[in-house]
């Protein structure tokens, strides 16, 4: 039998054996380059002078035989390598430093750690000061940074570590489209309901399909274009409705509402944002039931403190549980 010098027979380092004669130092500042997209930038992150990183770009650029960042205008872009690069590289880093950091308990009292979550503006509203006041107030070491949604790709970026834990709302008879590797809990139910200001003229008549279509609408879409559930729900009726206001978020609903004619149809988990001189009616028109969906990437699974955050995550939508259901009661 040949000698192994170390290496135990049927071991397969033919991923490993590539990193010998590499500075593993690069793999840093690679991530840093790519996330940055400028070689100052990354510099700062780094702690190294614009020259140094420049020097260790082009040493990138050699091991990888790519230009890696090209010059576009004012600013520098990926390449298609340097993309493809992007995420797996970050996963692998985060990866490497919990084996190296992170211990096998958390202590909420003594940690040291930032969450990062990616979730719908309504969440901010619902769950988000419950939960600062549950993980925030527990040590001085615990913060939460909420991620703006067009800022990263969501899978990619629970992939990396660059975010925790992503809520997403998923339509009643969907299900969530996500790569397998990726974990999901559902944290609470909920259905549409009318909010309209008390003194509303739409409150003294019947409650039908047809005024309800009648009504001008208020509407909340990202996009600021296109239709919604009411829009088909009221087109099965052969019935359409003028939506004059469309809103990027539920932020300004509250006031939107209290001071107009509109009508908001939105999650009845809103009812408890909503000021005393706003009503709430059931719709006229049969509408789907929705679901918020926790998500977070399986190789976090079993990570203590991140195990530590999704329970919190429970434990405050079953207080949105609770309002929702007192809301919707008849």
């Amino acid at each position: 039998m040949k000698p192994t010098h170390g290496i135990h027979v049927g071991m397969n380092h033919a991923h490993v054996w590539p990193l010998h004669g590499i500075d593993l130092n690069l793999l840093v500042a690679l991530d840093a380059l790519l996330t940055a997209s400028s070689v100052t930038q990354a510099a700062a992150v780094v702690g190294v002078t614009q020259s140094a990183m420049s020097h260790t770009l082009g040493r990138l650029r050699r091991l990888f035989d790519d230009p890696l960042l090209v010059r576009s205008g004012a600013s520098m872009v990926l390449t298609p390598r340097a993309v493809g690069l992007a995420a797996p590289l970050r996963a692998q880093l985060v990866g490497l430093g919990q084996l190296l950091v992170e211990p096998d308990t958390f202590e909420p009292k003594t940690a040291v750690r930032t969450y990062r979550l990616l979730a719908p503006d309504l969440f901010d509203a619902l769950l988000l000061p419950a939960l600062a006041n549950t993980v925030c107030g527990v040590g001085p070491g615990l913060d939460i940074a909420m991620v703006p949604s067009l800022s990263v790709r969501r899978d990619d970026a629970l992939a990396t570590g660059e975010v925790d834990v992503a809520l997403v709302p998923v339509g009643q008879g969907q299900t969530l489209q996500a790569p397998a590797e990726m974990m999901q809990r559902t944290l609470f139910r909920d259905r549409f309901v009318c909010f309209v200001r008390r003194q509303h003229p739409i409150l003294e008549g019947e409650w039908t399909p047809e005024r309800f279509a009648m009504a001008d609408h208020a509407m909340v879409t990202m996009s600021g274009r296109g239709q919604g559930v009411v829009d088909e729900a009221l087109a099965r009726q052969g019935l359409a409705r003028r939506v004059a206001l469309r809103l990027p978020s539920f932020t300004a609903t509250p006031y939107v509402i209290r001071r107009s004619d509109l009508v908001l149809t939105g999650p009845a988990s809103l009812a408890g944002l909503m000021p005393d001189d706003v009503v709430m009616r059931e719709p006229p028109v049969d509408l789907p039931t929705h679901s918020i969906i926790m998500v977070w990437h399986r190789r976090f699974d079993v990570d203590p403190g991140h195990q530590w955050l999704r329970q919190r995550l429970v434990d405050v939508a079953g207080g949105v549980n609770s309002e929702n259901r007192r809301a919707i009661m008849p």
